[in-house]
């Protein structure tokens, strides 16, 4: 069984690989989790990608509240390493 922090992060990540670009008060409604828990959550993310990939800001949120997967990133989202 997933614990809720976890499954919370595979949420939210497949919410935001799932959309070409969302938002904090997007992902909060439609998860039902507050916009704090969202932040917090793809900075988590971001730690694990830096930390399991070496991948630098692989979810962005921009200035302006755009919540997207870096561009040159967003194809290659889903897809399985061969060599993990």
């Amino acid at each position: 069984m997933l614990s809720n922090y976890l499954k919370r992060e595979l949420m939210v990540l497949f919410y935001v690989i799932n959309k070409s670009e969302t938002s904090t008060d997007e992902i909060s409604q439609n998860l039902s989790i507050s916009k704090r828990a969202v932040k917090e959550t793809i900075s988590t993310i971001n730690q694990h990608f830096v930390e399991y990939q070496n991948i630098e800001k692989f979810i962005l949120i921009e200035k302006t509240g755009i919540i997207q997967i870096r561009s040159e990133l967003k194809s290659n989202a889903v897809k399985g390493h061969d060599k993990m």
